[in-house]
């Protein structure tokens, strides 16, 4: 069985925030479309990973160890020929979300394909929406056997230490000097009052 500690040894916490950050501009570039195509959900998950296929090649560009393999509307990447990881839309479950075929199962499943090969580990990147389907709610790395998850984790991007821009405050305005003030609006000294002992009785 894959193990987790394996994983994050070569899913560094800098290839961990690169792929969170990948999914997240990923779903921003969709979520300008998306009211243009709200009836099908399907239409926002075909979308969802062609921006995806593009985001994480602009992600792990100047990364060698990283390779990517499109096909069967499956984005597959492999780390350093020791781990090929499947991303997928989690399912109500928390499991990538797959049609039933043996080629599925087969990648599912933990158990050596061939006696004397080694393959290499096998995990799942998937990202979980709300309740709403209006935004990812978390990414998570994990392994499963099967329809049985056996570990998984959380990941995010603070390793790529992008924090929100400081934006300034503006200026204080200057005090205004001794001329400007004789321009200024002068209350009276003095307020009026009203004499009253000219009212009729």
């Amino acid at each position: 069985m894959v193990a987790e500690d394996d994983t994050r040894r070569v899913i560094t916490p800098s290839r961990e925030a690169k792929l969170s950050r990948a999914f997240t501009e990923a779903w921003e570039d969709v979520r300008k479309d998306r009211p243009r195509y709200s009836i099908w959900p399907r239409t926002r998950a075909n979308m969802m990973f062609e921006r995806l296929a593009v985001r994480l090649q602009e992600a792990f560009i100047d990364d060698p160890g990283v390779r990517f393999e499109f096909a069967d509307e499956t984005v597959k990447i492999t780390f350093d020929d020791k781990i090929v990881a499947r991303v997928k839309k989690a399912d109500s479950r928390g499991l990538g979300h797959n049609v039933q075929t043996e080629t599925n199962d087969l990648f599912c499943g933990q158990a050596d394909t061939f006696p004397g090969f080694e393959p290499l580990d096998k995990i799942e990147i998937v990202y979980v929406l709300n309740m709403y389907g209006t935004e990812i709610r978390r990414i998570m790395v994990q392994a499963r056997n099967g329809e049985v998850r056996l570990w998984a984790y959380e990941i995010d991007d603070t390793a790529l230490g992008i924090t929100a821009p400081v934006h300034p405050l503006p200026p204080r305005p200057p005090a205004p000097i001794a001329s400007d003030l004789e321009n200024l609006v002068q209350p009276k000294a003095k307020p009026n009052v009203k004499d009253e002992t000219d009212k009729s009785k």
